[in-house]
């Protein structure tokens, strides 16, 4: 009996140690939990207040960065649009000189598009009379092409639309100052024989163009004149209205300058 009882006493003591060993452990592992808890807590506030600082410099940089973008393309669409309204009064320009300019050199034009080269002699002595002054005729022609200088507008017009311009001037003046260019007498003869005359066609028509030109029986001016003139509107409709639009506006004038084909071949 006395052994039984020292005997459940044993294990009273051992149920005793395990409860507060397991009391202990629990209390161990609520501060490893809560202490676990705090760190992370305290990381991911650190974390948090790292990151928001950085995402405020960020916010701040892409706020600076689309304010300066703004800027510039509020400054490049104002230069764009100031570019373009110059382009425009330097093609409006262009136009209304070539239109000004044939329009009072008609009546030279005329003159070579109704008559044959062996006519020149008899009607510059009658119903052209007039154009056939000497100096007063030279004057009036370089006075014409020097009204029509449109170098200020030049990068406007851009390289190749220049020299179309310059070309058809040049060719215009001198086609019509030809008989007048000398002091002594008038020289009337077929202007494409004239070396540095057909010399500015050759640098901006084709060849196909040139021996068409060649092989007329009068030595037509208009239909050249409405060449280069188709040749220019195609670069100014490029430039204002871009080039699958140019294209089909081009094709078309060709189209119809085709047909109307060169005088007298």
């Amino acid at each position: 009996m006395v052994f039984g009882i020292v005997e459940l006493m044993g294990i009273a003591e051992l149920i005793s140690i395990i409860e507060i060993y397991g009391l202990i452990t629990g209390i161990y592992i609520i501060f490893l939990v809560l202490a676990i808890f705090f760190i992370y807590y305290i990381v991911k506030s650190l974390i948090d207040t790292q990151i928001s600082k950085e995402l405020e410099k960020i916010k701040q940089v892409t706020q600076q960065n689309s304010i300066a973008l703004e800027k510039t393309m509020v400054s490049m669409n104002q230069g764009n649009r100031v570019f373009y309204e110059r382009r425009l009064f330097a093609l409006d320009s262009m136009w209304n000189n070539l239109v000004e300019l044939k329009d009072k050199l008609g009546q030279y034009f005329l003159f070579y598009d109704i008559l044959l080269p062996s006519e020149y002699e008899k009607a510059s002595k009658k119903q052209f009379k007039h154009l056939f002054e000497g100096e007063k005729s030279r004057i009036f022609v370089t006075d014409l092409i020097h009204k029509v200088n449109l170098s200020k507008l030049r990068p406007y017009l851009g390289e190749e639309l220049w020299e179309l311009y310059v070309s058809i001037i040049a060719f215009e003046g001198r086609v019509c100052i030809l008989p007048n260019i000398t002091k002594e007498k008038i020289v009337l003869k077929d202007w494409r024989e004239d070396k540095p005359t057909m010399d500015i066609l050759q640098s901006i028509l084709e060849e196909d163009e040139i021996r068409q030109i060649k092989a007329m029986r009068i030595a037509s001016i208009s239909p050249i004149i409405n060449l280069i003139e188709i040749k220019i509107l195609d670069k100014m409709s490029k430039m204002m209205f871009g080039e699958d639009i140019a294209n089909k506006t081009f094709d078309a004038a060709t189209k119809l300058f085709e047909k109307q084909k060169w005088p007298n071949n």
